[in-house]
């Protein structure tokens, strides 16, 4: 979490700080600050010898040093008196520290320090630690509260104080009362060093030695020294703001103290003011703290109470605590409060199309609670507003991951061998179809429009196809359930998307298939399966129901009729008449959305078919298609349209001298107009050029 713009805290100290399990490691560092001023203890040391009267020599150790003083300089009772007449002031970081320490609950400080600041600090806050230790009077390392004057302090007797190699060797070796408290201390406690290098061998050493799984970090200035890494001490690094001036650090505890001791009113202003700030990028300590009050239940509902703005439910999009809610499972009660208040916006009709965007961003996997808190609002909508709550309610019985969308076969699938489509009951299950919320073409986060759906299946397009036209192949053809039910299976496509986008043709329908035929298999989709699987029980049934093509017509639904105009050029029991008689009763020479079909057709029949019903088609050709009046320059994309299904029927018919005599008088009108490559798709791009351009091509025009 950042607790400032330079400092980040590890979201495991700041948790262990809520919990009461961190303990504040506290060294030289932490009183060298003013008004405090205190030596380091290689300061100490230079003191000390300039008092011994010897030089100062570092080669051996600080200790080593210290503990090498001539014989007869008392070494403790001077570090003693150097300490004690320093200033008696302490600095914010000991304010910090101690108040830290009073409001995680448990009040647990080790200091190396032998000054008082600390103690100081936290008497003149009112939180003073209930026990106060001296070594060698140690309490048990894995279950203390208080302050802990691990080498001793200046408010017992010199004798007591850890500053020659000899005592270190008493404390941690032969007698090791620090080790005892120690170990322990490391291994049930999350720990945090403040003002501590590790440049002191036996604290190396024991750091060493400790198990890998303990939880210590340090706050540091120089983060990337690999000693951090050497020693497993994951590091919260800070910058200096000049040398020697850790005021950044500073800053970070006297702030995270600070954040620690507000209240509910403090939070409540504090998070409305970051609600009302212009922006929703904010500056990274403002995100970290309010994400911190969505993770809790009376912060998430202090997020709720302050703000309807959809610009948050945005930014809420972008967090852990709000993505959990579309994971499935059961919901926090922090998450909870965010569903209700996502909820909000699903009931108001003004927003409940925005609050769909976040379920195509973050997904369809509700989980148990969101799924209640949405079923209400949607039912709430449903009353204000019925055919927003409706695109809802669709989405809500037919397509949320883990409740009401077809469960994932995968694994079964995976180790299925031959047989998975002999079951029709098992086929149904992988027919089911449900909704996939996509990205509109505007990428508009705060657009007014819905996003747009289209369908999936439970299984891959390849897996699918495979099952359906297997049993396409081997159903009962005599069997009247056969054809409602691979019927029903592209019906169900249909009304379901339908009913969320509130239109039939969805493009998936229209323009996922250029032909009927058989499609190659790196192009198979998942409307394929329902194609084909009514392609192969449609060619089979033809011969004893001629009058399928009819029926299929007359569902009104475009994949339906290319399949009917499919068996009308399968059937070989019709003559070129008879089928070019069943095209115009339907007036589909220019119909969009079925040309390579018609087109189809046309290219078998047309040299084969007598004088009359070449008449009656050319008649139609040149009645051309209707388009509405509005269209810029309709006359001539009516003659492109009529010039390309002439250059088609002249390709089959080429001794036909009407139509050829009609192409030829409208290239004399349009001398621009140049053939297609593809005349028979409905939605192939042409390199055909018109009035000296590109042909400007719709699905509506061509």
């Amino acid at each position: 979490m950042w607790i400032t713009g330079d400092v980040e805290i590890p979201q495991p100290v700041v948790d262990a700080h809520a919990a009461g399990d961190l303990v504040f490691f506290v060294g030289a560092g932490a009183s060298m600050g003013p008004p405090s001023n205190l030596p380091s203890f290689e300061g100490l040391a230079k003191a000390m010898a300039e008092k011994a009267g010897v030089e100062f020599a570092n080669e051996g150790g600080l200790d080593f040093f210290l503990g090498s003083l001539p014989e007869g300089f008392d070494t403790r009772r001077h570090v003693r008196d150097e300490i004690q007449s320093g200033t008696p002031e302490f600095n914010p970081t000991h304010t910090a520290i101690a108040q830290l320490a009073a409001t995680s609950g448990k009040f647990r400080i080790v200091t190396t320090n032998f000054d008082l600041h600390l103690e100081s600090a936290a008497v003149s806050v009112g939180v003073s630690p209930a026990d106060v230790w001296h070594s060698p009077a140690l309490p048990i390392g894995s279950d203390y509260a208080g302050l802990v004057y691990l080498h001793g302090s200046v408010h017992r007797p010199p004798d007591e104080l850890i500053v020659t190699d000899r005592d270190f060797g008493r404390a941690y070796i032969t007698e090791a009362w620090a080790t005892r408290f120690l170990l322990p201390m490391f291994d049930k406690r999350t720990v945090v060093f403040v003002g501590y290098s590790h440049e002191d061998t036996i604290m190396r050493y024991l750091a060493l030695g400790l198990p890998s799984n303990t939880r210590r970090y340090a706050f540091t200035n120089d983060g990337r020294d690999p000693k951090w890494d050497h020693l497993e001490i994951t590091a919260i690094p800070y910058t200096l703001r000049g040398e020697h001036d850790h005021g950044n650090l500073e800053d970070a505890l006297t702030t995270w103290a600070q954040r620690a001791r507000m209240g509910a009113l403090e939070h409540d202003t504090r998070v409305r003011e970051i609600i009302n700030g212009d922006s929703t990028t904010l500056p990274l300590p403002e995100r970290d703290y309010l994400i911190s009050q969505i993770e809790t239940e009376d912060g998430a509902r202090r997020f709720a109470s302050s703000t309807t703005e959809h610009r948050w439910l945005r930014w809420l999009e972008g967090t852990e605590m709000f993505k959990a809610l579309f994971q499935g499972g059961l919901a926090s009660s922090p998450s909870m409060v965010l569903a209700q208040w996502y909820a909000s916006f699903i009931e108001n009709p003004e927003t409940s199309d925005l609050a769909l965007h976040t379920v195509q961003r973050l997904g369809r996997r509700f989980s148990d609670g969101l799924l209640v808190s949405v079923a209400l609002a949607t039912e709430a909508l449903v009353r204000i507003d019925p055919d927003r709550g409706s695109r809802w309610r669709v989405l809500l019985m037919t397509s949320i991951e883990g409740h009401t969308a077809p469960g994932d076969p995968g694994v079964v699938l995976r180790f299925a061998r031959d047989g998975m489509s002999n079951t029709r009951a098992v086929v149904r299950s992988v027919l089911r179809p449900h909704l996939v919320l996509e990205q509109g073409w505007v990428l508009d986060n705060d657009s007014d429009y819905p996003p747009s759906a289209a369908l999936g299946w439970p299984v891959q397009p390849r897996e699918l196809h495979k099952i359906v036209t297997e049993h396409a192949t081997s159903a009962d053809s005599g069997d009247p359930q056969t054809l409602s039910f691979f019927e029903d299976a592209l019906h169900s496509a249909y009304d379901l998307v339908a009913a969320y986008n509130g239109v039939t043709e969805h493009a998936s329908f229209r323009f996922s298939r250029s032909r009927i035929e058989d499609q190659p298999r790196h192009r198979i989709h998942h409307v394929d399966s329902m194609i084909d699987g009514l392609r192969i029980v449609g060619e089979r049934l033809l011969r004893d129901t001629p009058d399928l093509p009819d029926r299929w017509w007359l569902f009104d639904r475009v994949l339906f009729r290319r399949l009917a105009l499919h068996l009308i050029a399968e059937d070989t029991s019709r003559s070129a008449d008879a089928k070019i008689a069943w095209l115009l009763e339907r007036d589909t020479i220019f119909l969009s959305g079925v040309k390579h079909e018609v087109f189809r057709i046309l290219a078998d029949t047309v040299a084969e078919a007598s004088p009359a019903a070449r008449a009656t088609l050319l008649e139609a050709v040149q009645r051309g298609p209707q388009f509405p009046a509005n269209i810029d320059e309709v006359e001539r994309h009516v003659a492109y349209s009529k010039f390309n299904a002439l250059v088609w029927i002249t390709r089959a018919a080429p001794g036909w001298a009407e139509a050829a005599a009609e192409l030829a008088a409208i290239r004399a009108g349009y001398p621009n107009f140049a053939e297609r490559e593809v005349p028979d798709q409905d939605f192939t791009v042409s390199t055909g050029t018109w009035g000296g351009g590109f042909f400007q091509w719709s699905p509506t025009n061509s």
